[in-house]
């Protein structure tokens, strides 16, 4: 209850206490539940570092008792901490073997979201084909599986895809979608991702007063949830917004707080698009061999993490 409030802190330090009474009266299982919930409690205020052990732990209480369900639950929830953190290769590995328990156990629920968030992976690693197929195919079961939420979020990282790929009315006809969904089932966190994305969109259509004010909302969203990398996030959107309207030096400050958020947060793949952000708004200054260097940086760092 209170994580959907929005009360995050205090939704983290109430599981921690319940997880700790459940271990000393020897109730392993509940204990387990627990763990798997303060990691998915972390995972989406995109805190992935202490999402992963909390995981890990709850895998292995899981494993004790054969529950096979919340096994598979806990490694697809470890494997979005690994990805986010930048580990693709063990979170693509782990993704296939939930995917492969799930279809063993007869649990189609969890085989759609492994195959989502594989999807979601690949499409971070520029296969935008096979994430294309692969979130289609997650739209599609859950509405066959007549999950509304669920089906919601698939529609707006489909709309995500489109708009890597700048497809850019076919995104923003799928941000819109998604908008109502969320605001009609109260998800306010993933309200504000997709408001995000769709003042990113708005942005690149030339529509910069749109832009804004779906940024706006975004902000005053996270900012009420107490999300610092959704904030960031917002900074990275305005940092593109003010790079199309010619403000590089505005562009390059937003990018420095955007990078700087996600390098203290541990999200790698976030962090190098403001350093790419970064590298345009000094290009846009005129600090041309600063730009080269920082784009040089972005690039063998790129490299490194397998993101290319």
């Amino acid at each position: 209850a209170l994580s959907m409030l929005g009360r995050h802190d205090a939704a983290i330090a109430c599981a921690d206490a319940a997880q700790r009474l459940l271990l000393a009266h020897g109730d392993t299982l509940s204990a387990g539940k627990v763990l798997h919930n303060l990691g998915s409690l972390h995972l989406r205020g995109d805190r992935y570092a202490e999402a992963a052990p909390r995981f890990r732990e709850a895998a292995v209480l899981f494993a004790k008792h054969r529950d096979h369900e919340h096994s598979v639950m806990a490694d697809i929830g470890l494997a979005d901490a690994l990805a986010a953190q930048g580990d693709p290769n063990e979170a693509a590995i782990m993704y296939a073997r939930a995917r492969k328990r799930a279809v063993a156990h007869g649990l189609p629920v969890l085989d759609t979201m492994a195959g989502e968030s594989l999807a979601l992976l690949q499409l971070a690693r520029g296969q935008y084909r096979d994430a294309l197929a692969g979130l289609e195919a997650a739209r599609r079961g859950y509405e066959a599986l007549q999950m509304p939420q669920y089906l919601a979020i698939a529609e707006k990282q489909l709309a995500d895809a489109y708009l890597e790929l700048r497809l850019l009315p076919e995104a923003l006809a799928g941000f819109d979608a998604a908008i109502a969904r969320f605001g009609a089932l109260g998800m306010q966190e993933d309200l504000a991702w997709t408001l995000v994305q769709q003042g990113r969109a708005l942005a690149l259509s030339g529509r910069a007063a749109a832009a804004q004010a779906a940024l706006i909302s975004a902000a005053e969203l996270f900012a009420a949830q107490d999300n610092k990398v959704g904030v960031a996030a917002v900074a990275l959107a305005r940092s593109e917004l003010a790079l199309s309207r010619a403000d590089a030096a505005q562009a390059l400050a937003l990018a420095d707080d955007a990078a700087q958020a996600f390098q203290q947060a541990g999200i790698i793949e976030r962090r190098l698009r403001a350093e790419g952000l970064r590298a345009q708004a000094l290009l846009g200054l005129g600090q041309t061999a600063a730009a080269r260097a920082c784009f040089d940086r972005t690039l063998d760092a790129a490299r490194r993490e397998r993101l290319l």
